[in-house]
């Protein structure tokens, strides 16, 4: 049995429901109805206590699913009436943990656990509670980000602002800027540029990627620590599932792409740029993963 745990999002489950249609754990639910449950993840509202309410759900319905009828006898070993698989996105992700953690008390095995970019943010940057995977899980594959989509935008930015400076006009405006000019160049140079047409045709994919990337940091930065207060207090992701204690198999693998994307909800309201890398980025992530879940026979559609 598949026992899936989705990303933080909306309090209300009608809004929850629209805004993670299509992530990675939903279709992967859709995929395996009938081998298969699915919980939402916690809200923003209330981050802390669910995550850890919904662990105490999904291995409540664990032990009522793969040993009945009753619980496990202290310390004694019993093997799962099926194969339990576990798999979690963003908080989604630390609620699976969590689960993995309390099957290691009891001795029972994990097959295997499939992570989307598990976090566990936390007031301090020191909690290891959730770091390690127990090493009852006998399979483990954890798809996490990197920053590396910025890097490319920015040498991408830098390629087209090169282009730029050699167009016709670029140098008549910059000495304009320096007897009149105000304010930033860049602004003076998109109001004066109009009378120059290459200029100006090259400016727009400029100014696009210029303010895609503006818009990609800010997200990324808030994606990967929130101030929480405005006031500088700020709540780190935390370290979730970064280390194992000796598994099976493991796998970490790094994607280019925002936490949204990596979980199958990419990011597009930042332009048609982003929109596009953050889709392809969480193409690749369900390829991946899907690759490594087919090994234990779990359904995720066409190859």
């Amino acid at each position: 049995m598949i026992y899936i745990v989705d990303g933080t999002g909306d309090a209300d489950d009608g809004d929850y429901a629209v805004s993670m249609a299509g992530s990675h754990c939903w279709t992967l639910y859709y995929l395996n109805k009938g081998n298969a449950k699915y919980w939402r993840g916690p809200s923003m509202l209330d981050v802390f206590r669910r995550t850890a309410a919904i662990a105490t759900e999904v291995l409540q319905d664990i032990m009522d699913n793969e040993f009945p009828p009753a619980l496990l006898a202290p310390g004694e070993r019993q093997r799962p009436r099926t194969p339990i698989y576990l798999v979690g996105y963003s908080r989604g992700g630390a609620a699976v943990m969590m689960v993995a953690q309390k099957l290691a008390e009891k001795h029972i095995p994990v097959e295997a656990m499939f992570l989307f970019d598990a976090v566990n943010r936390t007031l301090t940057h020191s909690d290891e509670s959730l770091a390690t995977v127990p090493n009852n899980v006998l399979n483990c594959y954890h798809a996490v980000r990197n920053e590396g989509a910025q890097v490319v935008m920015e040498f991408e930015e830098r390629q087209l602002w090169k282009k730029c400076q050699q167009a016709p006009g670029f140098k008549d405006i910059e000495n304009e800027y320096a007897r009149i000019g105000s304010g930033a160049f860049e602004d003076f140079l998109l109001l004066r540029s109009a009378r120059f047409p290459e200029l100006n045709r090259l400016l727009k994919p400029w100014k696009a990627k210029s303010q895609g990337l503006k818009n990609f940091k800010v997200a990324m930065r808030n994606s990967f620590s929130v101030d929480a207060t405005g006031a500088g207090l700020s709540i780190p992701f935390g370290n979730c599932a970064r280390k194992h204690a000796h598994i099976k198999s493991w796998s970490l693998e790094e994607f280019a792409g925002s936490h949204g994307a990596l979980g199958g909800v990419p990011w597009t309201s930042f332009g048609d740029d982003i929109t596009a890398m953050e889709r392809d980025v969480s193409r690749r992530v369900w390829a991946w993963m899907s690759s490594k879940m087919r090994q234990s026979e779990i359904r995720v559609g066409r190859a």
